[in-house]
């Protein structure tokens, strides 16, 4: 998620969005198998697993906060960490496809605001303010929300909070956040996969209030005919790899860039648990899950991979390599980041993505927009 400062460029984003999808004049406007295979493979075998994947385990998070709030003990927390972090690794993983309902939602900053705002969470707690879901989902905004409030909530320097802690009003607080990120999860994997009637995902929106009528993944699928996302499917095809140039330039040059330049370890994404270096890890995955058109490596379908490699089968090798490497310059970074902010080796990884976002802007995006 991007860094709170730049919610303020949200509205010219949208307009700037919405003009770029009004310009497809400069696109190939051929509507192809291959290219629809593509559109295919993306939704079902990349975003959807990796929002049910989000969703399922935050499901699993909600029980073990509930559970800890229940029980309140140290091995409670820990679980209740745990599925934190498998929850935000898909979260993670889906960042390189922060367009259409996690857009339009505003699900991504809902979900992913970050610094959340300590000063006013603490005047929060210290009121006698009702702490339930549906208070926190009507009157709290971003900065009180989402996956770095829990983090505060159940982390410190990089472990599980003590049990003992944990106030009844931060515990009375966690429960209630936590379970309006499960519905936002919900609510995301269902903008895009639809929630079918008699469903716990289909219970869930009803007892939030929303309704999916149209999903977005089959209309994306469509782009080219008619009811399809895009007009063309070439313009559904080169968002893919916006998204791609877009998270590759936000690991680089602001998740690993603006700590390393302010030398502030506030300014670290994932502070509490340092998590960090594993987040921005799964943000290369989420590039390479989009390029090769899956999660799983052993089940892809159609990809950019596929056209890259038959048009220049060195540059499909390039691009798969730099992936990789991305991933381990990121890996090869001291742990926790917030403590390694001027390391050599974060400026090996910041040049490594931005030498990926080049390879993607420079190289493979001229292969499918003239």
């Amino acid at each position: 998620m991007k860094k709170l400062i730049q919610l303020a460029f949200v509205a010219l984003a949208i307009i700037a969005t919405s003009c770029e999808k009004k310009d497809d004049t400069t696109l190939e406007q051929t509507n192809t198998d291959i290219y629809g295979g593509i559109l295919d493979s993306y939704v079902n075998k990349t975003v959807i697993p990796t929002y049910k994947g989000m969703k399922d385990n935050s499901k699993d998070l909600l029980t073990k906060v509930k559970a800890l709030q229940t029980n309140k003990t140290d091995a409670n927390v820990v679980e209740a960490c745990k599925a934190w972090q498998a929850t935000r690794k898909y979260w993670e993983q889906s960042e390189a496809f922060l367009f259409g309902p996690a857009d339009e939602r505003n699900l991504d900053p809902y979900l992913d605001s970050w610094p959340l705002d300590l000063t006013q969470l603490e005047q929060v707690l210290a009121s006698n303010e009702t702490l339930s879901a549906s208070n926190i989902s009507d009157t709290k905004g971003a900065q009180l929300r989402g996956f770095h409030t829990i983090e505060y909530l159940m982390f410190r320097k990089g472990k599980a909070r003590a049990a003992a802690e944990i106030t009844a009003r931060e515990m009375e607080y966690l429960s209630g956040v936590t379970e309006v990120l499960r519905n936002e999860c919900v609510l995301l994997y269902s903008s895009w996969a639809g929630a079918e009637k008699g469903t716990n995902d289909a219970e869930i929106l009803e007892g939030i209030d929303k309704s999916i009528s149209v999903p977005y993944g089959p209309s994306f699928v469509k782009s080219g005919k008619v009811g399809g996302a895009y007009p063309i499917q070439v313009s559904a095809v080169d968002q893919i790899l916006q998204g791609i140039l877009d998270i590759a330039d936000e690991v680089g040059n602001q998740k690993l860039g603006s700590p390393h330049k302010s030398g502030n370890p506030l300014d670290v994404e994932s502070w509490y648990s340092w998590n960090s270096l594993l987040d921005f890890q799964d943000n290369v995955r989420s590039i390479k899950h989009s390029y090769i058109g899956g999660i799983d490596a052993k089940n892809t379908g159609a990809s950019l991979s596929d056209i890259v490699k038959k048009k220049n089968p060195e540059l499909d090798k390039k691009v798969l390599e730099n992936i990789e490497l991305a991933i381990s310059k990121i890996g090869a970074i001291p742990s926790p980041f917030r403590n390694n902010l001027t390391a050599n080796e974060v400026t090996v990884a910041m040049e490594q993505l931005n030498a990926l976002n080049d390879i993607f802007t420079k190289e493979v995006r001229p292969i499918f927009v003239k």
